[in-house]
């Protein structure tokens, strides 16, 4: 084998090394994240995700970010992909998406090497408990203003 086919493979296999472990990373994140195109279809997306759609990863790629993560026919109400896309600026919004669970998104616009807007990166953080404990902290000072106006 010729010293440049060796270099060759050798930086194949650092680049492979990478790519792995920047894999290994993103999929280590608890919260669901997905790349999305402008047409909200899946161009990449972490475990996380996978495991909440209850879809093998392969499956997940190419399918309606709102499909597989909301089990939506159409894009979530209060979405702003299209609104990061068309300001190329971060985005957030609450999402109720199934099992009655509530997201705070971050939608964040993704640039191509020639500046050129590919999609947007979707990281999807569960505010369920958060919300669940607001909401008992609005009635239990509700109860306290109804007992103080009754005294």
């Amino acid at each position: 084998m010729s010293a440049k086919k060796a270099k060759i493979e050798q930086s194949l296999e650092f680049i492979e090394g990478i790519k792995r472990r920047w894999m290994a990373t993103v999929d280590a994140i608890v919260d669901p994240l997905m790349l999305i195109d402008k047409d909200f279809r899946i161009i990449q997306a972490n475990q996380a995700l996978a495991k909440i759609s209850t879809k093998d990863i392969k499956k997940v790629v190419g399918s309606y970010c709102y499909k597989m993560f909301a089990g939506r026919d159409s894009p979530c109400v209060g979405c702003k992909l299209k609104e990061s896309i068309s300001t190329e600026s971060t985005q957030t919004f609450e999402l109720n998406a199934i099992d009655n669970r509530y997201y705070e998104v971050t939608t964040q616009p993704i640039f191509d090497g020639n500046g050129v807007i590919e999609g947007s990166l979707h990281i999807y953080r569960d505010r369920t408990l958060a919300k669940q404990l607001q909401n008992q902290l609005i009635q239990t000072e509700n109860l306290f203003v109804k007992q103080a106006q009754s005294i």
